[in-house]
């Protein structure tokens, strides 16, 4: 016994023998399901500031995927246009999938994780993909700190006028107030 939707090839089919004597089989609940996945969350979220170097990017579907598709062309994290060397785990329920990178994320950087559209994206169990690509970014936090790249006057400068402007240049914008 099988079943087949003309329609989006969407329903998930179930197999099974007749018992002898022309009894009827019981074949169980047969699952429609003609759409396609898509992506309920992220994290870090879409827009989060501050987010630590060292995280994880986690991939949340409506429904579970085909482990097959999960792949790094499918799902992928870019820095600018560069992409992130990562790992992909699917979960064991296959409605996750979590990228590591394999260094920390630069610091101060703004990352973009994108999951493809049909027909390349990842597929959902009964092989339809998802329609829409999906794409999410997340800036990391400044790890590095302020470097002092000159002063005027110079330290231990002599006959400096009372009137001289006191000056300093840093590597990055300082904060104002945390001088």
């Amino acid at each position: 016994i099988g079943a087949f939707e003309l329609v989006s090839n969407g329903v998930r089919t179930f197999s099974g023998s007749l018992a002898t004597g022309g009894q009827a089989l019981a074949v169980g609940d047969i699952v429609l399901d003609n759409t396609g996945p898509r992506v309920i969350s992220v994290t870090p979220a879409t827009g989060s500031v501050g987010v630590q170097p060292g995280t994880t990017v986690v991939v949340n579907f409506s429904e579970p995927m085909l482990a097959t598709s999960l792949t790094a062309a499918a799902v992928s994290l870019l820095d600018g246009s560069t992409p992130v060397l990562a790992t992909l785990a699917v979960s064991p329920d296959r409605r996750s999938v979590t990228l590591t990178p394999s260094q920390p994320l630069r610091g101060s950087a703004v990352y973009t994780l994108v999951v493809k559209g049909a027909p390349d994206g990842p597929r959902d169990e009964s092989n339809i993909a998802m329609v829409d690509p999906f794409i999410s970014n997340f800036a990391v936090r400044d790890v590095t700190p302020p470097v002092l790249l000159s002063l005027f006057p110079a330290a231990n400068a002599r006959e400096v006028a009372p009137e001289a402007v006191l000056r300093a240049t840093f590597s990055e914008p300082i904060a104002g107030g945390t001088l």
